[in-house]
This record gives structure tokens, sequence and C-alpha cells, in this order.
């Protein structure tokens, strides 16, 4: 895409009902952000959707970084629906995330000492204050400033392999 259609791409989210597969949360960032493949010729945006599904996995041995052809479809059917003028997929990449089966963050003393975070599944960032209040709350022992039984590293939604 040349630079001057490019520059007309805003950061953006989109909620929409999910079908099953995507989510329902597509996400696109713009070219001028760090994310973006960078080249003097050609200009490119990121396009995602948060939360794709697809069966859990085994191991990380089975996982696809390419995503499924599924996914690829719908956010290309996406794309030309909202972003016409962005064009054809360029590549493809998918992150694994680390989730519970609840989709809770696991925020836990484990130890004297040993407080462990884990889970935020691409959206921890959001709550990055709050979690290092509450994370710094589980090792000085002062009151949290939320109630962190939800997130307990022994709650029947927390599984290890």
């Amino acid at each position: 895409m040349d630079k001057e259609i490019a520059s007309t791409i805003p950061q953006a989210f989109h909620f929409r009902t999910e079908n099953g597969i995507d989510g329902g949360l597509y996400y696109v960032f713009p070219s001028s952000a760090t994310e973006c493949i960078k080249s003097d010729e050609k200009h490119f945006v990121k396009v995602g959707v948060d939360f794709p599904t697809g069966g859990s996995l085994s191991s990380m041995d089975s996982f696809d970084c390419r995503g499924s052809d599924e996914v690829l479809k719908l956010i290309d059917d996406w794309v030309a629906e909202h972003l016409p003028l962005v064009g054809k997929r360029f590549d493809s990449y998918c992150s694994p995330y680390t989730m519970t089966n609840d989709s809770y963050f696991i925020m836990d003393k484990i130890a004297d000492n040993v407080a462990v975070f884990s889970g935020g599944s691409g959206r921890a960032f959001k709550f990055a204050p709050l979690l290092g209040d509450c994370m710094a709350s589980l090792l000085t022992g002062e009151k949290a400033p939320i109630d962190l039984s939800p997130f307990s590293s022994t709650r029947k939604a927390v599984t290890f392999s």
C-alpha cells in the first residue's frame, strides 16, 4: 500500500458478535505503529483477531504459528469489508497466549517471598498499575486493593500439563 493510503488507516478495535471461531474482537495497528513491518517502498498495517478458537493444544509441538486457514479467511474477509484500500494479506503470524480455562489471571503467593503472575493472555498490560499493586501486596502482606481469591493458583480452572 502506498504511504498516502497508509496514513489514513487508524488504530482501531472492532467488537462484533463472536461466531464461535474468531472471538469477536478485530484490531488494526496503523503503519506508524511499532508492531508493523517497516519499508521505504511499501507500508503495511497489522490486522488481527483476538482469542481465535479452534480447540486446545495437547502440547506446543502441535501449535501452528501461521494461523488456521479458517481464521485467516475471516480476517481477510473483514479487511475486504472494512479496509478495502489495504489490499491482500502479506503474511500471517499467530502468537500463543497463556490462558487459564476461565480466562482469569493467576495471581497468587505460592511460597515465602514468591508470588506468581501468569495467564496475561495479551491483555494484562491494560491492568498494569493494579496488577503491580496486587503483586506487591502479596509479597508485603498488606491488604490487596481487590479480592484476589478469584485469581488463586489452586482454583479449578488452572490446569498444568
